[in-house]
């Protein structure tokens, strides 16, 4: 884990920090969500089994008989997510380094450790409401018949195996 990666977990990561790096669970050093990546869900889950759904739609838009105006909304709704993840990935990355700044000051203020912690869980919800909005975006943009067609689709193991 890098010098501020623990820092994205709150006091949990401040716990596994604390371990040698060989007994940190392996979740532990993924804590960056890549915007290009919407197959991940941000902040590493808790999302209700969410994550890539709107890219499952599109990969699959031959199964679910996408209309071409659906998949080009389900790809705008895709880029606005990363677009909306990569900036406030930017500012967490920014606020991590004040905290871990304020970390490694010989006299630690921590009224000042606080604030700086509570703009990081700021950020962390924006992050998780601009992906649960781009799941409901892209939820509404298919029919329910489609929808119901994309749960029995996600039920089978990955195309790659299906073949």
């Amino acid at each position: 884990m890098d010098r501020r990666g623990f820092l994205r977990w709150g006091s949990l990561g401040m716990a596994l920090a604390a371990l040698p790096a060989g007994t940190r669970p392996a979740t532990a050093d993924r804590i960056r969500h890549d915007p290009k990546d919407f197959h991940t869900p941000p902040l590493g889950g808790g999302l209700g089994g969410q994550q890539g759904l709107v890219t499952f739609f599109i990969e699959n838009r031959e199964e679910l008989e996408l209309t071409e105006e659906q998949v080009a909304k389900l790809k705008a709704v895709r880029n606005g997510f990363r677009k909306a993840s990569a900036r406030i990935n930017a500012n967490l990355e920014e606020v991590e380094e004040q905290l871990n700044d304020l970390m490694q000051a010989d006299e630690i203020k921590i009224a000042e450790v606080e604030a700086t912690s509570k703009r990081i869980e700021a950020l962390e919800h924006e992050l998780r409401v601009e992906f649960a909005k781009a799941i409901s975006e892209g939820k509404r943009t298919l029919t329910p018949r489609q929808l119901k067609m994309a749960k029995e689709l996600r039920q089978l193991p990955p195309r790659k195996e299906r073949s």
